[in-house]
């Protein structure tokens, strides 16, 4: 059965334009939201404001969390973006994800783990 289109069955212009507005008031909205959406840093407390521990073995523990925290920050970020596992911190550096690398402890290096978290282990 072959249908025919005339000039009276064929949706108008006017029709067209009508179905459109209404489209586009029901799912443009819903296509906002499906945006990705930045991503905002958390605050990593720098040493002048966070709260001072009682002992300095303490306070260099904790530093090196905050550190650490920060660097598994940025390598989680560039995973996201670029979509791939950064070689090393130098990369993020160069990439601007950090402005510096920090210094490793003595003894100790940054590794990037599996879990795309930095860690220090023993030289």
């Amino acid at each position: 059965m072959k249908i025919m289109l005339t000039p009276k069955t064929a949706p108008s212009l006017t029709n067209r334009s009508k179905w459109r507005a209404i489209l586009a008031v029901t799912l443009l909205p819903g296509l906002g939201a499906c945006k990705r959406q930045a991503e905002v840093p958390a605050k990593v407390p720098s040493a002048a404001t966070a709260p001072q521990p009682p002992s300095a073995g303490s306070a260099s523990l904790e530093n090196e969390k905050a550190v650490l925290a920060e660097l598994t920050q940025a390598v989680r970020r560039f995973g996201a973006e670029q979509q791939r596992r950064p070689q090393n911190l130098q990369e993020l550096a160069d990439k601007g994800y950090l402005p510096s690398i920090p210094a490793a402890p003595a003894g100790k290096k940054f590794v990037i783990n599996k879990n795309l978290a930095v860690v220090l282990e023993a030289q």
